[in-house]
C-alpha cells in the first residue's frame, strides 16, 4: 500500500515589507521562502485547530448535520466563491499545503468570511511583524561579522539568497 500526500498550491500576495521580512527569516533559517511561509502557516493552524473544531461543531448543531457534511459544504462554498486579494504594493509567493492544512485554512477563512489567500496573509503578516526583532538582530550581527553597514549586509545576504534560490 502506498500513501500519496497530495498538495494544494495557491498564491498569496504580501506587502513588499512582509516579503523582505519573510526573506530574512528564510536566510536566517536556511529554507526557501515558500517553506518558511508553510512553517508559519502550519504552526498557526496547529495552535488554532481547537477553534476550528468548535466552529464546525457549532455549525453541525445548528444545521443538524454531521461535522463531515458541514466541512464538505464549506469546501464546496470556498470553491464557488474563491477570490483573490488586491493591494497596491504587493509581491506574490506561491505556497503548497498538504490537503489537511489546506482544508483547515479554508475552514478558518470561511469562519472569517475571507478568501484562503487573505486568510494566509492575515496569518503571515502579523507573525512576520511580531518576529521582526529577530531579523533586525540577525542583520546587526551579520553586519558586525562582515564589518560593513547593516543595509549593505542586508543587501548582500538577500542577493546571495536570490542567487541560491534560482
Amino acid at each position: 500500500m502506498s500513501i500519496k500526500l497530495t498538495r494544494k498550491k495557491f498564491s498569496v500576495q504580501l506587502p513588499d515589507s512582509a516579503i523582505a521580512s519573510l526573506t530574512g527569516h528564510s536566510i536566517l533559517n536556511t529554507v526557501p521562502m515558500s517553506e518558511m511561509a508553510f512553517l508559519i502557516l502550519h504552526n498557526w493552524l496547529e495552535e488554532h485547530h481547537g477553534e476550528l473544531v468548535e466552529h464546525y461543531e457549532q455549525l453541525s448543531r445548528e444545521a443538524s448535520k454531521g461535522i463531515g457534511a458541514v466541512e464538505h459544504q464549506i469546501l464546496g462554498e470556498y470553491k464557488r466563491r474563491a477570490a483573490s486579494l488586491n493591494e497596491a504594493t504587493v509581491s506574490q509567493i506561491t505556497l503548497s499545503l498538504p490537503i489537511y492544512d489546506n482544508r483547515r485554512l479554508i475552514g478558518h477563512a470561511h469562519k472569517r468570511s475571507v478568501s484562503k489567500a487573505e486568510m494566509a496573509r492575515q496569518i503571515l503578516v502579523p507573525w512576520l511583524e511580531e518576529h521582526q526583532g529577530t531579523i533586525d538582530r540577525f542583520y546587526e550581527r551579520a553586519a558586525a561579522w562582515m564589518e560593513i553597514g547593516i543595509d549593505e549586509a542586508r543587501e548582500q545576504l538577500m542577493e546571495e539568497f536570490k542567487k541560491a534560490s534560482r
